[in-house]
């Protein structure tokens, strides 16, 4: 499975293997980070929307699992930690920890930031 995110607010789900599109999973705004978690059939995806939206895509189907609203700028990075079930998320209003496979929200990270991050990783 390959994951994409344009600017047309869609977050594309790829077969590699055929090279063909699964699913289109949609935003309000262009889709700026994806990911897919532990469970490889979990897709979690950012948008200058200010959401994140976690997607069970699954053969049969695709479910929108949850939609978090804690930012209240573009989520324009994510990163699933290497070894935690959790993730951060990064907008120029905060960074913010959420848990996995959920998406709770744990606490802010970073609240005195206020640039604009384009990327992120998450290390121990």
């Amino acid at each position: 499975m390959l994951l994409t995110g344009g600017r047309d607010s869609v977050c594309r789900v790829w077969d590699i293997r055929k090279q063909s599109q699964i699913y289109a999973l949609g935003h309000e705004n262009t889709v700026c980070s994806v990911f897919t978690t532990a469970d490889p059939y979990q897709v979690v995806t950012g948008s200058h929307d200010s959401t994140i939206k976690m997607w069970d895509v699954r053969y049969y189907g695709k479910t929108l699992l949850t939609t978090l609203t804690n930012h209240k700028k573009s989520v324009r990075a994510m990163a699933p930690h290497p070894k935690e079930q959790a993730f951060a998320s990064a907008s120029t209003d905060n960074i913010k920890k959420f848990t996995l496979p959920k998406g709770q929200f744990c606490h802010n990270m970073l609240s005195q930031q206020k640039t604009i991050i384009n990327a992120m990783a998450v290390n121990e």
